[in-house]
């Protein structure tokens, strides 16, 4: 018998609340120091948070609102945009 394929795993962004496979999303993280963090591997310990790459949800203070929402911390907007510039 083959071996039965995956489905792939489905994330929401925390700003436009639009299901997307994990993969197309960029994970942030509280750290257990209480710091905010990018993971590239989506694995790292801690409160993740899910964004897409639309402009409107990687940039304004409607992200930087849902994003500290989202992990109970303060995210700050110079730290958001300094996370997305390598990424467009």
């Amino acid at each position: 018998m083959p071996p039965r394929a995956r489905k792939p795993v489905i994330r929401t962004c925390v700003v436009c609340h639009q299901p997307q496979p994990k993969m197309g999303l960029l994970r942030i993280v509280r750290t257990p120091l209480g710091e905010a963090q990018m993971d590239p591997t989506g694995k790292r310990a801690g409160r993740g948070a899910y964004v897409c790459s639309r402009e409107e949800c990687r940039t304004g203070p409607r992200a930087q609102k849902q994003l500290s929402r989202a992990l109970g911390i303060p995210v700050e907007s110079e730290l958001l945009s300094s996370w997305f510039e390598g990424t467009s």
